[in-house]
């Protein structure tokens, strides 16, 4: 690059100040379920790197850990600027002179969607060497995972933030009843009200304040053509947009990727792979495997896709005419993502579909089944034929559904049955197993 074109340090000082004042002055928001782990992890001596798709509140997690500390013991900076296109690799060393000059010799630094600078894993890991403690987000997973493993191969921990949970969703929304009782039928009424407005309107933090539907559909055009298209240069924009729309359109749905490259005319499954592979490390959706011992059956078997929230799907063009059930499963993915837990789905001999299967905190496997009600007999029969066919064929003694409203408790043959209403079960997860 031409030195004229290199950004000022004047230039560079006054971002770093206006940057300062503005963090500084911002709210705290809603305090982060994974705040406590951030914690936990950089005084492991790792640099801890954190993901998730754009708007879902990285940049708030980073203020809160700061608070944590203290403002006056922390560097910032954020590289989601667009007066920053000139900054490059070479300018870091300006930053972190700037940085100090104005605020001292600080041994933690917070660097938010540094991603955008090509080469800043080299810095990173330099900071790291010199004993800073670091905490550094992005936007995409695989980027980031390509970029570190090279350089700091054992002293990077990733941790993922995702859109807002039904607890911090009460805590926005209805902080004056934090712990409702679901037994209570006039709390339990509340509860419901309150889930359907977590199911309707989401977790992404911008849009629960704005009511926008222009923030979501945004966060996914900028996903789309900033943090793929223009990154991995995807010539055939249009199918890679048509196949991204078809995918989060039949979410909780066997899908198979030879099929998806003859409908879209691709050129290999491979090229089906690489553009779902975009989408997923961008957080956009998530793809599970069905559940086997073998991976090589895992890797041949048909997908199931789910998406990041269920109202940035509604905005991007999901149909909602009888796809509550699949809602409703999606909301119910979601959490078991933000807990940590492996997931996948199964289908048993006779080829009856369950919604997933779970590796719970104790590495057993926990069947589940997801759906509006039982109340109709032919879903309840189809439910459970699919639930007990698949808990026989794993020997598994206990299993959950999971539906709108309904709260029971019986036994088929060998097999205990626990049917929950999901925003209960948001709540409690697997503590009663």
């Amino acid at each position: 690059m031409n030195e004229h074109n290199r950004i000022t340090r004047q230039a560079l000082k006054s971002l770093v100040l206006e940057q300062r004042t503005r963090v500084v002055s911002q709210s705290q928001g809603v305090r982060r379920q994974l705040l406590d782990k951030v914690v936990q992890k950089v005084k492991t001596g790792q640099v801890v790197v954190v993901t998730g798709i754009r708007r879902c509140g990285k940049s708030t997690l980073l203020r809160q850990y700061a608070l944590t500390l203290g403002w006056d013991k922390v560097h910032y900076f954020s590289f989601e600027d667009e007066r920053l296109a000139e900054f490059t690799a070479h300018d870091f060393n300006l930053l972190l002179e700037i940085l100090i000059e104005l605020y001292g010799d600080l041994r933690t630094a917070l660097f938010d969607e540094i991603q955008n600078v090509p080469g800043w894993e080299m810095f990173v890991r330099r900071l790291h060497d010199d004993g800073y403690a670091l905490v550094v987000t992005g936007s995409n997973a695989r980027m980031l995972s390509h970029e570190l493993g090279s350089k700091l191969t054992g002293r990077h921990v990733d941790v993922v933030l995702y859109p807002f949970s039904f607890a911090e969703y009460m805590a926005l929304k209805h902080p004056r009843d934090p712990h409702l009782d679901p037994l209570v039928t006039a709390q339990r009424g509340k509860l419901l009200r309150y889930f359907n407005g977590y199911f309707n309107e989401g977790g992404m933090p911008g849009y629960l304040l704005s009511q926008d539907p222009d923030l979501l559909t945004g966060v996914y055009e900028d996903v789309l053509y900033r943090d793929i298209a223009q990154r991995f240069q995807i010539d055939n924009m249009k199918t890679f947009r048509e196949l991204a729309l078809y995918l989060l359109s039949h979410i909780g749905r066997p899908l198979s990727f030879n099929k998806l490259k003859q409908y879209f005319h691709l050129g290999s499954v491979n090229t089906v792979t690489k553009y779902v592979g975009y989408l997923e490390n961008a957080y956009v959706l998530f793809v599970i495997n069905h559940y086997s011992s073998s991976l090589k059956q895992q890797t041949i078997n048909p997908k199931k896709i789910y998406g990041i929230c269920p109202a940035l799907l509604r905005a991007v063009g999901f149909s909602t005419s009888d796809q509550r059930g699949y809602l409703l499963e999606n909301v119910a993915f979601l959490a078991l993502k933000q807990w940590g837990l492996p997931v996948y789905y199964y289908l048993t001999r006779q080829r009856l579909e369950l919604d997933f299967i779970v590796v719970d905190f104790k590495k057993r496997l926990i069947p589940m089944q997801v759906c509006t009600s039982l109340k109709d007999p032919s879903v309840r029969e189809r439910e459970l034929k699919a639930l007990t066919q698949a808990m026989t064929e794993l020997r598994l003694k206990q299993g959950w559904i999971l539906t709108e409203a309904e709260y029971d408790d019986f036994v088929l043959g060998p097999h205990q049955i626990r049917v929950r209403p999901l925003f209960q079960w948001l709540s409690d997860g697997f503590k009663e197993t």
